[in-house]
């Protein structure tokens, strides 16, 4: 994780080197939490961009796919979930942003297909699925707050699934980064007791202080600032893409 403090002092450090404004500790829990939910959103567009790319022989700390897994090791979660004798439909996890998988517990993982394919399949024997090939779609609904699957073939059985699974940085307020305080002499001091870190890897640090200067120079008016953050995050990108 990277420290809420240490960013936020970055920022200040950065923002008043020239008098360019003060960020207040509200101003920063905003763009801390817009700055965060930018970048893990961006996880997956990259990693779709990583898989096309070739591998690199050299070794895992240079393979963009093992690296974007690196950084998502620490909102990957599991749960358990048990069904009863013919009950297929399975919901998920609360908290769950992206399935990595689906998997009967001591038995095979469940590939994701769509509807139709199901409607398809399960016309064919041949093609049906099996407690070897268990198939699930996402079921359908007409409740935005239902998110729920559907397992095939159905259990004869009461089975129990294993559900991996990247959280929502959204369910929870301990995902949301905060920089708590307390006031003394009527000066902000940190107050780690009331603060949550960045859910991100450590190594999103410099790209987190930048995204946050970038959005701070919007809040002050400061083009300068805005300029500075946005080469600053360029240039990682760029690094970080090579």
């Amino acid at each position: 994780m990277v420290n809420i403090d240490t960013v936020y002092q970055k920022v200040l450090a950065i923002a008043n080197k020239e008098q360019r404004g003060y960020i207040t500790p509200q101003e920063f829990n905003l763009l801390a939490d817009k700055t965060q939910k930018e970048i893990f959103d961006s996880y997956f567009h990259d990693a779709k961009t990583a898989y096309h790319k070739p591998k690199n022989a050299i070794g895992v700390a240079f393979d963009n796919v093992e690296i974007l897994q690196e950084k998502l090791q620490p909102i990957i979660k599991s749960s358990t979930i048990t069904t009863t004798a013919g009950d297929n439909v399975i919901s998920l996890s609360s908290n769950s942003y992206y399935t990595d998988a689906l998997t009967i517990v001591g038995g095979a993982e469940l590939v994701e297909i769509t509807y139709k394919e199901a409607l398809l399949r399960e016309s064919n024997p041949l093609t049906k699925a099996t407690l070897s090939r268990p198939t699930y779609y996402r079921t359908p609904s007409s409740s935005t707050s239902v998110r729920s699957v559907t397992v095939l073939p159905v259990p004869v059985v009461d089975t129990s699934y294993s559900h991996v699974y990247y959280a929502d940085l959204n369910s929870s307020a301990t995902f949301t980064p905060k920089w708590g305080y307390v006031v003394i002499n009527d000066n902000a001091l940190y107050n780690a007791n009331t603060s949550n870190n960045f859910a991100l890897h450590a190594s999103e640090e410099e790209l987190i202080v930048n995204r946050i200067l970038q959005l701070s120079g919007i809040i002050v008016q400061d083009v300068g600032l805005i300029q500075v953050g946005g080469q600053e995050v360029d240039k990682l990108k760029a690094e970080q893409n090579n």
